[in-house]
């Protein structure tokens, strides 16, 4: 018989390396994620700062949606990308919404 080391699926690969709770965690970072993006866009008036976030969400987006078939963690190195990516995306929605805020200050 072949050992599988690891499950296809990232979402599975989760719950049975740390349990439902860390997924439960992990759903709810990734949903503080977007809810961020979606309301920098919201207040953004600028192009530039609607792209960038909803650029950064659709990366994110599309190593999940591979996540569903695929344990994409399977290196320590993209799964350090991933977390890096997200970080950094959290950071430009931050200074997008600041500069918007700042914007609007002197006016």
């Amino acid at each position: 018989t072949e050992v599988a080391p690891h499950t296809h699926s990232l979402y599975l690969q989760i719950v049975s390396e740390m349990g439902i709770f860390a997924l439960i965690a992990f759903i709810a970072i990734i949903f503080c994620f977007a809810s961020m993006t979606f309301s920098c866009m919201q207040e953004a008036t600028r192009k530039n700062s609607r792209t960038m976030p909803i650029g950064c969400l659709c990366g994110i987006a599309a190593f999940l949606v591979q996540g569903l078939t695929d344990y994409v963690w399977y290196n320590y190195r993209i799964f350090l990308f991933f977390w890096m990516i997200l970080g950094f995306s959290v950071a430009v929605i931050k200074v997008c919404a600041e500069s918007e805020r700042r914007r609007f200050l002197y006016v």
